[in-house]
């Protein structure tokens, strides 16, 4: 990786040598030497360990994989489940295989398989990690987004809509103790970074009567920060509205994914789908 001289003399002596234990109230237990890992909590633990799996993307070259950190996801599509079936176990080998030899190991009990198929009644495929049977599951949570089997994200925006109303009501049993910049930032932190989040995603599945509940809740929100003056609010701290916020971070999507040299789909070749409507 071009790391040498005093540079990995730094890092070795950043990790050697290094000790933990346990405290619980007035108990400490004995230390142990860490030979493994990277400090817990640390700047540059994340780092390291990316650039520890760094290789494991060049292992599933040929399989389509996004790797978050420490969260691998495999994805294959095949019209029969008994294909399917064939290529996850020769992938699921290969990672087995490298975790193996790299000493690293997988918490089978955080993995899980999910088919996305229109159809009911679907056959589960049956992996195995450590005598551990992967389940097949039907919604899982992956970074932040509720995923269902039929990819309507149904669970997700109600999640979305249901947090967002507790939110406004707490503030709202609480905004006679609060200011108008107060009331404002407690929005922005609560309930637009939930609006905010995944939005270039779940806005395009959302249906007409949660669109509507929603933009329910945004007018709520206009309404906290300055009473019976909804537009001003909206004027004076220049708030998006729900549909604005999926254009907006859309938008700087697809402007990154064009113009930054590392983004996730540079590489990809968008001419082979098909994005517009007939």
């Amino acid at each position: 990786m071009g790391i040498k001289g005093h540079s990995i003399n730094l890092l070795k002596s950043y990790l050697t040598n290094r000790r933990q234990m346990v405290k619980l109230g007035t108990f400490t237990s004995d230390s142990l030497d860490n030979k493994y890992g990277v400090p817990q909590g640390s700047t540059l633990g994340p780092l390291l360990f990316n650039l520890f799996i760094s290789d494991l993307s060049t292992m599933l070259a040929n399989t389509k994989h996004i790797l978050f950190a420490d969260d691998l996801v495999i994805t294959e599509n095949e019209s029969q489940i008994s294909d399917l079936q064939e290529k996850l176990k020769y992938t699921h080998t290969t990672i087995i295989k490298y975790f193996a030899e790299n000493g690293l190991v997988i918490n089978a009990e955080k993995c899980n398989i999910m088919i996305f198929n229109k159809k009911s009644n679907m056959k589960d495929i049956k992996l195995n990690i450590d005598n551990h049977q992967l389940e097949t599951v039907k919604q899982f949570k992956y970074l932040g987004v509720i995923l269902d089997e039929k990819l309507t994200l149904k669970v997700n925006n109600e999640q979305i809509y249901k947090k967002m109303a507790n939110m406004i009501y707490a503030i709202k049993r609480n905004r006679k103790y609060l200011n108008e910049q107060l009331t404002f930032k407690l929005i922005t932190a609560m309930v637009y970074s939930t609006l905010n989040y995944g939005i270039s995603i779940y806005y395009l599945f959302l249906t007409k009567i949660l669109d509507k509940k929603l933009n329910r809740l945004f007018h709520q929100t206009l309404t906290l920060i300055i009473p019976g003056h909804p537009d001003d609010a909206k004027t004076k701290y220049k708030i998006l509205d729900v549909r604005q916020r999926f254009i907006y971070f859309t938008s700087i999507f697809v402007y990154k994914a064009i113009n930054e040299k590392n983004h996730m789909f540079k590489n990809y070749d968008l001419n082979s789908y098909q994005l517009r409507g007939n």
